[in-house]
């Protein structure tokens, strides 16, 4: 995960932990809560990506453009409350081609 925010859009995680796992037809994918990192704001990097934005993980359930339609499930799975205790937060997404 460290390795493919760098890549992917110039950060480098410092404090993350895994908040989802959903496995499909031999693909499994990991959505990580990212509460610490260096680098400033992402910026997307190379062509894998189309689009990125900061949204809460409400937004980000609701999007139907992410990507793959799992992450949708992925989001749902979030619990509602940050693990600061806080209501809501916030996440990136990135759409691929």
């Amino acid at each position: 995960m460290v390795r493919e925010a760098k890549e992917e859009i110039g950060l480098t995680p410092l404090r993350f932990r895994k908040v989802a796992e959903q496995s499909e037809q031999g693909t499994t994918y990991h959505l990580f809560l990212v509460s610490e990192w260096q680098g400033g704001e992402p910026v997307l990097l190379g062509d894998e990506h189309t689009a990125m934005q900061w949204v809460t993980p409400g937004e980000a359930e609701a999007l139907d453009d992410i990507g793959h339609p799992q992450w949708c499930l992925l989001f749902r799975m979030l619990p509602k409350q940050s693990p600061s205790g806080d209501v809501g937060g916030q996440a990136m997404t990135a759409r691929g081609d």
